[in-house]
């Protein structure tokens, strides 16, 4: 994914769009299923203050057109300046960072080794997949949580992730 990212000049967040993108057209295609309208996504964004931003999607996905970018960064923009600062949402973020912080010492303070952190997400009202990404150690965890009537196969769902992957490193090489 690093090589990717270096290779596109873009982010690790970008390349987790693309092949997050990539794997859900694949899956579509294979059941017939591409809509003709655009899908809607929500894309949750940092609320830190730029104190506390420890980086971002700064830089442009690959796939789209430079128009594409512009509409997105000002979109993007516009929602974390209006958020920046805010008192709650910033609290909220500090509390999880506490309360993983915690779990984390707890689990290694007994003698554990913590091998990997699979994020786990809930599916709500309207919505029939959630894809949540967790970096740790060096190497990045997907977390897949589906309605079972919308994603009956969600193993093959996940195993499309790796198939986007080698696909975007071909065309980094």
């Amino acid at each position: 994914m690093k090589r990717v990212k270096s290779r596109f000049g873009t982010t690790l967040n970008d390349v987790v769009m693309a092949l997050s993108a990539a794997a859900l057209r694949r899956y579509l295609l294979d059941h017939g299923a591409l809509p003709d309208a655009p899908l809607v996504a929500m894309v949750p964004a940092s609320v830190r203050s730029e104190a506390h931003a420890a980086g971002g999607a700064r830089e442009p996905a690959p796939g789209l057109d430079a128009g594409q970018h512009a509409r997105a960064r000002r979109a993007g923009g516009a929602h974390r300046g209006a958020h920046q600062g805010d008192g709650p949402a910033e609290s909220a973020l500090q509390r999880g960072d506490l309360e993983r912080a915690r779990a984390t010492r707890a689990a290694l303070s007994a003698g554990a080794r913590l091998e990997t952190y699979y994020p786990v997400s809930a599916v709500a009202e309207g919505q029939g997949l959630n894809i949540t990404v967790q970096s740790y150690r060096d190497h990045l965890d997907f977390g897949l949580i589906a309605c079972r009537e919308l994603v009956p196969d969600i193993w093959r769902f996940a195993d499309l992730f790796a198939e986007a992957l080698e696909e975007l490193d071909k065309h980094a090489a």
